[in-house]
């Protein structure tokens, strides 16, 4: 709505054309954008943004644009920097068609287990515990018809209830299109998700983490032959640290070498080698993986063939490995658990206001034991006792002597 004010510091009077006036932002996300709105020139100008300066990109799909943004010839360059696989105009109408005249029902969102780490899904450090807050928000009306996801991307979320001609339709899916990321939500209506939590706790923590996300690259702009990037910036001890990395050749153009070594360096000096294989798909990108087995600051970077030293070196990394979170963020009280340890272990749990009770269930663990010593001789009672009945007699006699020789009765 153009007549509605917008927040921030700095009002956008007129959209950005040229790459300097869109390189001045870090992320730009796109609700079910009107077609009419843009042109080549300016799909083109998105793709130079993301591909060579490290910009971030969200493209949310609604029901009244999207099929016709994504279907156009002139903006037929949106379909190479999103994540996802899209069919064409036919098969986009005909899927529209069948869920416009499908009754009103929400749909399940299907979590991807193994990605619930990712920074857009993780409401907790407890995986368990995301997954549950995600079960507890409510689910879809309406996605697009994705085909599926791209070699290179990670899908986060699908939906389970309508599978599409590859499997599940991807819902979430992120992706690399150059040194930017690139997000990709299917459906609209995550204002659905604010009565999740206390004052929409969770709905305004999953888009500051969608921003977060796409922001984080951003440093990446003044790479020169590629980025070295990581999916987290923290990790716990025991995590699996994602290394992702996109490598160009002397010539510019996408790396095909199949492995390029890593070297990871901690604050110590210690130095440990990852193995970055070539995923397919002819873009130059690599992923690797290590885990993360101690506390401390590390930096990674990669050494590539060729060239001088300052164009070889990968502009470095670093995250942090602390220990585990998962007894210091909860830290409120959790009575049934405590309830199952202490019945589980033969005890018994008291509430505060009961703590004059627990003098009464204490087991008495007194135990008497009788010993008989052996009986002992007088004169060993005392060690001093022992001297005087052998030095008494002694000093007796001599005193008895002394005086018979003093008064000459001898």
């Amino acid at each position: 709505d153009e007549s509605r004010p917008q927040e921030g510091n700095e009002p956008i009077s007129q959209l950005p054309r040229t790459i300097e006036e869109l390189g001045q932002y870090n992320v730009i996300l796109m609700m079910d954008p009107d077609p009419q709105e843009f042109d080549a020139e300016w799909i083109e100008t998105l793709r130079v943004f993301c591909k060579n300066k490290a910009g971030g990109l969200m493209f949310m799909a609604g029901p009244q644009f999207t099929s016709e943004f994504v279907t156009l010839n002139r903006l037929s360059g949106i379909r190479e920097i999103l994540p996802v696989r899209l069919g064409d105009a036919q098969y986009i109408e005909s899927s529209d068609a069948l869920a416009f005249a499908a009754p009103d029902s929400l749909a399940g969102m299907l979590l991807v287990k193994h990605n619930l780490d990712h920074p857009v899904l993780s409401f907790h450090s407890d995986a368990a515990e995301s997954e549950r807050r995600w079960a507890s928000m409510p689910g879809i009306y309406w996605s697009f018809p994705a085909l599926a996801a791209k070699p290179t991307a990670r899908v986060l979320m699908e939906r389970g209830d309508q599978p599409g001609v590859e499997g599940n339709i991807p819902l979430i899916a992120t992706g690399r299109y150059g040194a930017g990321t690139v997000l990709y939500l299917g459906f609209p209506g995550t204002w659905r998700w604010r009565p999740a939590g206390l004052q929409a706790q969770f709905f305004d923590r999953f888009w500051i983490q969608v921003v977060r996300y796409l922001v984080e690259n951003r440093s990446l702009q003044g790479s020169r032959r590629g980025f070295l990037d990581t999916d987290k910036t923290e990790y716990e001890l025991g995590d699996r640290i994602l290394f992702v990395g996109r490598v160009l050749n002397e010539q510019f153009l996408p790396s095909t070498a199949e492995t390029i070594n890593a070297k990871v360096s901690s604050q110590e000096g210690r130095i440990q080698d990852v193995e970055m294989q070539l995923l397919p798909g002819g873009t130059g990108q690599y992923e690797g993986s290590v885990i993360a087995s101690r506390t401390g600051t590390f930096e990674a970077t990669m050494d590539l063939a060729g060239g001088e030293e300052s164009d070889r070196l990968i502009e470095p990394i670093t995250w942090r490995v602390v220990p585990p979170k998962v007894e210091s963020n909860a830290f409120w009280l959790n009575e049934s658990m405590l309830k199952e340890i202490a019945a589980k272990s033969g005890g018994r749990y008291f509430r505060l206001s009961e703590i004059d009770q627990l003098p009464d269930v204490l087991p008495s663990r007194v135990q008497r034991v009788a010993f008989n010593s052996p009986a002992k001789p007088l004169w060993d009672w005392n060690q001093y006792f022992r001297y005087l009945a052998f030095l008494l007699p002694v000093i007796l006699l001599t005193f008895e002597w002394a005086l018979r020789k003093w008064y000459k009765l001898l």
